[in-house]
């Protein structure tokens, strides 16, 4: 299986937002996505990345098109959470 390379914090949530705004989403949705985008950029490399993601992850649940948009992005955030929880141990 191919990867693509590394990219930086700033590049994914970038891409991330790029994707929600991109998203047919309802503006409620996109609003509540881009929240909690912010508040993982805010809180990488801490333990409290991975509980803003499982926020991110039960938004997806409840949007469709929103965690479709997103799907791309999954693997990357799981690995920066796991990373993010290692940190702090």
């Amino acid at each position: 299986m191919k990867f693509a390379p590394e990219r930086s914090s700033v590049a994914l949530f970038v891409a991330l937002t790029r994707a929600v705004r991109e998203a047919p989403v309802a503006e409620g949705g996109r609003s509540l996505a881009y929240d909690v985008i912010d508040r993982l950029a805010k809180v990488i490399n801490t333990p409290g990345f991975k509980v803003e993601l499982e926020a991110l992850i039960a938004l997806g649940a409840r949007e469709p098109v929103l965690n479709s948009a997103l799907e791309p992005f999954w693997q990357e955030l799981h690995m920066l959470s796991s990373s993010s929880s290692a940190g702090s141990a």
